[in-house]
């Protein structure tokens, strides 16, 4: 902040303290000046306005008016070119083709997903597909004093030999469809396959 000698001490934000001793506030002097100042500017502005002067800065009245009219004329019309718009037919061809295009997508996307699934479903059904543990029953019975019949642990047999032969007689059926499954998550879910 730069000091002049005669200018009083100024506060922290910048403000003059007035001076002690109850004198009088040297400020109101400055300020009355800067009034008279802007009041003297507003009167030649007054003055250039009603002698048509600022004219060469600003224009006429009879021009601004003109050049109101016409802006406003433009302006409709921009309006009710926008309120009449109309799309080109053969740019609705290309929209009607590219919501068709959409919908093919989208549906091979829902059969992607769908064929993810099912391939899913057959892994699972590969991994999970066991015989039933007849061992259980056996100890079972065992445990309860029992002695099963010879005829039950025939049977017992049986339905393991039949689980075991039918696990082997469909793993190359499953292999086949997790095969044609496997094509779904193959397929790009952004165009024809």
């Amino acid at each position: 902040m730069c000091r002049f000698p005669n200018a009083p001490p100024r506060s922290r934000h910048g403000e003059p303290i007035p001076p002690r001793g109850g004198g009088l506030d040297w400020t109101i002097p400055g300020k009355f000046q800067e009034l008279r100042a802007q009041e003297k500017v507003a009167q030649e502005l007054r003055k250039a306005a009603r002698s048509g002067d600022l004219g060469r800065f600003f224009g006429k009245a009879a021009d601004l008016r003109t050049r109101l009219t016409i802006a406003e004329a433009r302006a409709q019309r921009l309006r009710e070119q926008l309120d009449n718009f109309e799309v080109v037919p053969e740019y609705k061809e290309l929209e009607r083709e590219a919501n068709e295009s959409t919908r093919e997508i989208d549906d091979l996307n829902v059969e992607n997903v769908m064929g993810g699934d099912l391939l899913q479903q057959l892994r699972a059904s590969l991994s999970e597909e066991d015989a039933p543990d007849l061992s259980d029953v056996t100890k079972l019975y065992a445990e309860a004093g029992v002695l099963l019949p010879d005829i039950v642990r025939r049977r017992f047999d049986e339905v393991e030999r039949f689980h075991r032969h039918r696990k082997q007689a469909r793993a190359p059926q499953r292999g086949n469809r997790l095969g044609r499954s496997a094509g779904y998550g193959a397929r790009p879910a952004h165009g024809r396959p």
